[in-house]
């Protein structure tokens, strides 16, 4: 069913006037046999530039070509080896700028995560329009603005140019793998953790709400909770359900400007995930599987502080620590190894600040009650979190992701330094917990699989 995008040039309560360049939407059954009149109505007439993977190609991008090539388009495609493993970096970065740099026309990115990426970071850079089609519900990227690549082995986020349509055929996307379903499950899931770390970020950060982009990520994870026994099933109904809500969380970004109604501390955990993996040579893990890992190790954070007592908070005291902490530096390369200039050039050099963190710390314990324990209280317990997705029959434990209770105790302690937003992680690292509930986490996460 096609439908036109909602809250285009509407001034919204934050003062910003959201006006989303996502012109259509068809998700449905038999999206991709309709996309040649799509484009028609959207009085596109230039040649088609598709990029793919081997594995996307003969999911859609082949079908995507033939319908396109019927309807009367010049086509030409771009398809990319993901032997061993299709990483957004800069060879494939640069082979995709090069194709679009060589050849005119409007782009497709037949795919999910990766091909998104590569797709918008390249529209942006050549200023060209992109049509997104998508081929799993393993991610919310597909309405988004923003590109995460690799560059010097660190995942950074870049700025890039959201599609003109998307078209998700869900008689495509229900013969995605099970895996990836797991991994778009888990990327709803973190609506609750990114939701609440947003919320920390307005109180102690002075960052800007805005009401409609939460509501429509909020909207969007309490339709796929409500959904979670369709989803698990793959059914029609549930993967309908799910890849409609990914896409909404997806221009939920696009509302706000930013990710935070899509990404908090468990993005966090999974960016540093996936720069560690890439640099050992590990196998790849997608990255909605590392979410979900890192949304309960999140989530067992705010709970930790559900009964904490402000009165214990002494600024002086935190900040004199911090002050003291000389190995800071030498840690970060003991962490991060070759990658960690890079990584520390991405740290924001107040977190590191004592003086700024003495009045940070005094702010928290005058907002305790009134503005950060609200924030505590709204988020659900671990343990029915566990058991939701016990019932789904899905697997985010660490030992599924090649984790040793050791790795899991770093990453949890250095995930907050890939990029410089407040969330649980900053919370707790300046009340000077972090390290003491990292290790606690870490056990309960491994006993509960």
């Amino acid at each position: 069913m096609i439908k036109e995008t909602m809250y285009n040039a509407q001034i919204c309560s934050c003062g910003i006037k959201h006006d989303i360049p996502v012109k259509a939407i068809d998700l449905g059954e038999g999206a991709l046999d309709r996309m040649a009149e799509l484009l028609s109505d959207l009085k596109i007439s230039e040649k088609v530039l598709i990029v793919a993977d081997t594995n996307t190609w003969e999911a859609a991008g082949r079908q995507a070509e033939d319908v396109l090539v019927r309807g009367g388009f010049d086509v030409l495609s771009l398809i990319l080896n993901r032997e061993p493993h299709l990483r957004p970096d800069e060879e494939a970065t640069e082979k995709v700028l090069a194709f679009v740099g060589e050849n005119q026309g409007i782009l497709l990115a037949a795919g999910s995560g990766t091909i998104n990426d590569l797709v918008r970071y390249a529209a942006n850079a050549h200023d060209r329009q992109y049509i997104s089609v998508a081929t799993a519900p393993s991610m919310d990227g597909y309405a988004s603005v923003i590109s995460a690549l690799t560059v010097n082995g660190v995942k950074k986020t870049f700025y890039g140019k959201p599609p003109l349509a998307i078209i998700a055929d869900t008689g495509v996307i229900a013969k995605a793998p099970r895996r990836m379903v797991m991994a778009g499950f888990a990327d709803m899931l973190a609506k609750i953790v990114s939701i609440a770390d947003w919320r920390l970020g307005i109180a102690l950060m002075n960052e800007q709400w805005c009401s409609v982009a939460a509501s429509m990520s909020i909207e969007a994870r309490e339709k796929v909770l409500k959904n979670t026994e369709n989803i698990s099933n793959a059914d029609k109904n549930g993967i309908h359900a799910l890849t409609e809500a990914l896409v909404n969380s997806g221009m939920a970004i696009i509302m706000a400007g930013h990710t935070r109604p899509a990404s908090g501390a468990e993005h966090h955990f999974a960016h540093y995930l996936e720069m560690k993996l890439a640099m050992e040579g590990r196998p790849e893990i997608l990255h909605g599987i590392k979410v979900g890992l890192g949304t309960l190790c999140s989530i067992a954070f705010y709970n930790a502080l559900s009964s904490f007592d402000p009165d214990s908070i002494d600024p002086t005291s935190l900040s004199e620590q911090l002050a003291d902490d000389k190995n800071w530096e030498q840690n970060m390369h003991r962490v991060f190894g070759a990658i960690a200039d890079e990584v520390l050039g991405e740290t924001d050099i107040q977190y590191r600040n004592s003086l700024v963190l003495k009045e940070r710390l005094e702010e928290i314990k005058q907002k305790w009650y009134s503005d950060i324990k609200p924030i505590i209280d709204d988020v659900p317990r671990i343990e029915d979190m566990l058991n939701l997705i016990d019932s789904a029959g899905f697997n985010y434990s660490p030992e599924s992701l090649g984790l040793t209770i050791e790795e899991m105790n770093t990453v949890l302690t250095y995930a907050m330094e890939v990029r410089p937003r407040y969330t649980i992680l900053r919370l707790m690292s300046d009340l000077g917990l972090l390290e003491k509930y990292a290790a606690e986490i870490s056990c309960r996460m491994f006993a509960s699989k």
